[in-house]
C-alpha cells in the first residue's frame, strides 16, 4: 500500500521550503517534476601558470576578498575586448 504523501505547499518561504524538503524526498513527487534545460555560462579552463606567479595572484586575490579564479576572470574581462 502506498503511503499518503503530504501535498507540496504553495508560496513557501525559503525557510519553510527548506524544512519541507528536509523531511520529504523529491523522488516521492515524480508527477510534480518539470523538465528544464540549462546551459552554464561559464566553463573551466586549465592554463599552466608558474608557481611563483600563481602565489602572487592568490595573495592579491586574498587581499581583495576574492578567489584567484575570480580575480583572473575580472582581469581577463578588463583586457579582452567584448
Amino acid at each position: 500500500m502506498a503511503r499518503k504523501l503530504d501535498p507540496i505547499p504553495d508560496d513557501m518561504t525559503i525557510a519553510e521550503a527548506s524544512e519541507f524538503w528536509d523531511q520529504h524526498s523529491v523522488t516521492d513527487y515524480p508527477s510534480q517534476a518539470v523538465e528544464v534545460s540549462w546551459e552554464p555560462d561559464r566553463v573551466t579552463a586549465f592554463v599552466p601558470v608558474a608557481r611563483e606567479l600563481l602565489g602572487k595572484i592568490e595573495r592579491q586575490a586574498k587581499a581583495k576578498g576574492l578567489s584567484a579564479s575570480m580575480l583572473i576572470d575580472l582581469w581577463l574581462r578588463e583586457k579582452v575586448p567584448a
